[in-house]
């Protein structure tokens, strides 16, 4: 799209429309120009787009498969604290995340992500954002193949500090970490993480970047 372009706010302009090879099946996607957009029923099948940067850069010429996964964003409201974590072979900060399950629900795997990759097992759950995130990347990590996911951005609480520990391996990944909500925007790495706690702290946040349409 031409720099000159102006858009006015809520507007979209198309950028690029392509077909991809996703779990088998041809899908036709449409990448938009979104400016101040927010989301409502008339809009519900555009989604904020983030594409991977560096070693998770999209690869041309692999498998490109649809993942469903969680941003888990837990509050200590005792501290005012948020509970992320710190990759020790990666250069990414983060809120807990992790795939959905099959038969899961997006509660059930932000409590079982939250589990696994921090041990804390005593989190409520207060609710879902309605608005879905689109973040496509090379997964080199878990095998030659692109990934385009759909993020559940889910909202809870720390009811207390019961913890069972991580595993070894999960251990080796991370460091646990919980950040003042004052240093959570310099903390978080990755920019749909940034985005989730943009309409956290404000649910009328609007956003401007790439929007992607598909059907789901």
């Amino acid at each position: 799209m031409s720099n000159d372009i102006k858009l006015r706010k809520g507007e979209q302009q198309c950028v690029k429309k392509m077909e991809v090879d996703i779990n088998g099946k041809n899908i036709k996607l449409e990448i938009v120009e979104l400016k101040n957009w927010k989301f409502n029923k008339e809009n519900q099948k555009v989604f904020p787009y983030f594409v991977g940067e560096g070693t998770e850069t999209v690869k041309a010429g692999v498998p490109t498969y649809r993942r469903y996964s969680v941003i888990a964003i837990i509050k200590n409201c005792k501290e005012n604290k948020y509970l992320c974590v710190d990759s020790k072979k990666h250069l990414c900060k983060s809120f807990v995340m992790g795939g959905i399950e099959t038969n899961e629900t997006p509660e059930e795997a932000a409590v079982r992500e939250i589990k696994e990759e921090t041990g804390y097992v005593d989190v409520e759950i207060d609710y879902i954002s309605p608005v879905k995130i689109i973040n496509h990347f090379y997964a080199g990590y878990k095998g030659d193949f692109n990934r385009l996911s759909t993020l559940y951005i889910v909202y809870g609480r720390l009811n207390s500090e019961d913890n069972i520990g991580i595993s070894e391996s999960e251990n080796k990944k991370h460091t646990v970490k919980w950040i003042d909500e004052s240093e959570l925007m310099k903390f978080l790495s990755l920019e749909h993480n940034k985005y989730a706690l943009k309409l956290m702290l404000d649910k009328n946040a609007t956003f401007t970047g790439k929007g992607i349409k598909f059907e789901e």
